[in-house]
């Protein structure tokens, strides 16, 4: 190759010789003895040398001369950084020994790639590359005329610095996304764009110069690590745009299968640092990964456009964009297509786009869902709204039927009361009306009984008057009764502390011929308990729980009266012997006009109902403890005064 003086740059790749060491031992001078010299191969093709895996030492040779007028200074640039050893060899000088795997101040130009000054003169001399690697051999070599080689470098360094710019931003972007809309997708996205960031970083010797000085062993499997956890993020992601587990599920488990193998790629990657011979492996390992992830995601991306995912399009776009650019990379290796600042930075540009397109599919997928949640919402609202006018409309019916009904119902209840009231104010007037008759009867009864010469059959016709009197008054004193409990609720009650037996023994004296066919006897265990009472409402109180204890319970049987006292209450209990209540039935005699063990006895299912009555009145109640066949006990309890509300 003879270096022009007009031309900045020459392709050396057409006149490299090259000779395959499989031992790995022969030296500079074994090669130039001319039986071994004799076998090198002339490559004669104008792509860059690219030999493919192979553990063998590899020489290198091209014979390179100047035209007169030409410059004397050159560069000799190896822009390929994965040659783990690279020796230099010029006529005159001593080895220059490099590679990832040697200290960077092996390098004798401070660059990303390996630059070798050279003095050529306008006589031919031959120059010598020894080179060894765990990645595919390769020497794409190229002279330089230095002022040519650094404005190149420069062009080169302002579109790197372009890429890592945008792809910065991008993250950053994204990286917000992803916190403020707690989205994985967009986390992962992230991840993947670093990494992959990285390995390019690496890829392009830029690493080893920055980040890792002193790491060679670290540097020689940096771009491919990188890049391996790049692509399992990206597998990652692509899960989770494509949502492949729901369309698909043998395909998400197929490229959850190639995750394992990237990740085992990874760590044998790592191993390399410390057994060299793992690195080769590893990176034809994840080379076939690759391949079979290609195939993967071909398909579940034609599942995704049938199942319509958003932002389909612009993925398949971002992933055809970088498989295009790794095929450029490819073709120009192969020299099917020149060597050009594209082609040469086809894998950056093809993954700059790809990144950039990813992040079109992401917030088109985002803008799409956002739509439809919106959409999901109004329409959530728009129900809630509807279902709300009917509550409304629901709610306004139910209001004018509830006040249409009151209205009814107030009218029936004051129409039932006023026949009530009538009711018991006529009853009332005829029990007033006939007591005076009534008593005449009984008076008259009485002194009939005590004439003389009467005889047994009179006595017994002038004591079935007399009971026959005494059971109209009683029904009649029960309606006198129920006017007098209405007229004693609409006046203030007027509560007096009364000491419970004595009280009851007076009240029994007055009316002790109501009830002389029963043995009434008071308890008085403790004569000091006394109640806060209306006397006026206790006497109807008591009253009726004598008159209901003598009518259910057989003749001259004992009726037992009592006072009863805790912190709380105090009262007056009235235990019979008569017939018992049932429990089911206990809630209800309560109740007006109930009756319910045997009916047959005169009555009008009004006394319990007065009972409870006055007892709401003084904020006390009544208790029934009974069963059947063994008597009741009614017990009224009255608050203490300092429990009184």
């Amino acid at each position: 190759m003879v270096l022009p003086a007009q031309e900045g740059r020459a392709n050396l790749a057409p006149v490299i010789e090259i000779l395959e060491d499989s031992s790995g031992r022969l030296t500079l001078e074994d090669i130039r003895d001319p039986k071994r010299s004799n076998q090198f191969k002339p490559w004669q093709q104008s792509q860059d040398v690219s030999l493919g895996f192979s553990q063998s030492a590899w020489w290198f040779r091209v014979r390179i001369s100047r035209e007169a007028d030409a410059p004397p200074n050159w560069l000799l640039e190896v822009p390929y950084t994965y040659n783990r050893r690279l020796d230099f060899y010029a006529p005159g000088k001593s080895a220059v020994l490099t590679g990832s795997d040697r200290p960077i101040e092996s390098r004798p130009i401070f660059h990303p790639h390996y630059i070798f000054p050279i003095q050529p003169t306008p006589e031919a001399t031959y120059y010598y590359f020894r080179a060894e690697s765990s990645y595919s051999i390769s020497l794409p070599l190229t002279a330089w005329q230095p002022i040519a080689f650094y404005k190149a470098s420069m062009k080169g360094f302002f579109v790197q610095a372009m890429y890592y710019g945008g792809i910065l931003a991008l993250l950053l972007y994204n990286l917000a996304l992803s916190m403020s809309l707690n989205d994985r997708r967009f986390l992962f996205y992230v991840g993947f764009a670093f990494f992959m960031c990285l390995g390019v970083f690496s890829g392009n010797g830029l690493g080893r110069l920055a980040l890792w000085p002193d790491w060679n062993r670290f540097d020689e499997i940096a771009g491919t690590f990188f890049l391996t956890i790049s692509t399992m993020l990206s597998v990652l992601f692509s899960l989770q745009f494509l949502q492949t587990r729901r369309h698909s599920p043998k395909t998400a488990r197929a490229l959850h299968g190639l995750l394992i193998i990237f990740a085992l790629s990874a760590l044998m990657q790592l191993a390399g640092i410390w057994l060299p011979t793992l690195v080769s492996a590893a990176f034809q390992f994840v080379t076939f990964a690759a391949l079979a992830l290609f195939a993967a995601l071909v398909i579940a991306s034609i599942q995704a456009v049938k199942a319509n995912i958003p932002g389909i399009s612009l993925f398949i776009a971002a992933w055809s964009t970088f498989w295009v650019g790794g095929l450029i990379a490819a073709l120009r290796i192969v020299d099917l297509i020149p060597t050009n600042t594209f082609t040469s930075n086809a894998i950056q540009i093809s993954s700059a786009l790809e990144m950039t397109l990813f992040a079109f599919a992401l917030a088109e997928m985002v803008k799409i869902e956002r739509r439809e949640r919106l959409a999901a919402q109004n329409d959530s609202l728009q129900a809630k709204q509807a279902l709300l006018d009917n509550l409304r409309a629901q709610e306004s019916l139910l209001e004018r039927t509830i006040e249409e009904r009151t209205r009814e119902l107030n009218i029936a209840l004051r129409k039932e009361r006023e026949v009530l009231s009538q009711y018991v104010r006529f009853g009332s007037l005829i029990s007033h009306e006939f007591r005076n008759p009534l008593g005449v009867i009984n008076s008259q009864a009485t002194l009939l009984r005590k004439e003389q010469g009467l005889n047994e059959k009179g006595v017994e016709r002038v004591s079935t008057i007399k009971t026959a009197v005494r059971r109209l008054v009683k029904l009649f004193d029960k309606w006198l009764e129920g006017d007098r409990l209405e007229t004693l609720m609409q006046r203030d009650m007027t509560v007096v502390k009364l000491t419970a037996i004595p009280w009851v023994e007076q009240l029994l004296k007055k009316n002790g011929n109501l009830f002389e066919d029963h043995d009434i006897v008071l308890a008085p265990k403790d004569t000091d308990i006394s109640v806060h009472a209306d006397p006026d409402m206790l006497e109807i109180a008591i009253l009726n729980l004598l008159e209901n204890a003598c009518k259910y319970s057989s003749p001259g049987s004992k009726i037992i009266i009592s006072a009863v006292s805790d912190h709380q209450f105090s009262g007056i209990s009235v235990t019979d012997e008569g017939i018992g209540i049932s429990e089911s039935h206990q809630a209800e005699i309560f109740d007006d006009y109930v009756r319910i063990e045997n009916p047959s006895q005169p009555g009008l299912g009004l006394g319990l109902a007065f009972v409870k009555r006055i007892m709401q009145a003084h904020a006390g109640h009544v208790s029934v403890t009974s069963a059947p066949g063994l008597g009741s006990s009614f017990t009224l309890f009255f608050p203490q005064p300092r429990h009184r509300q």
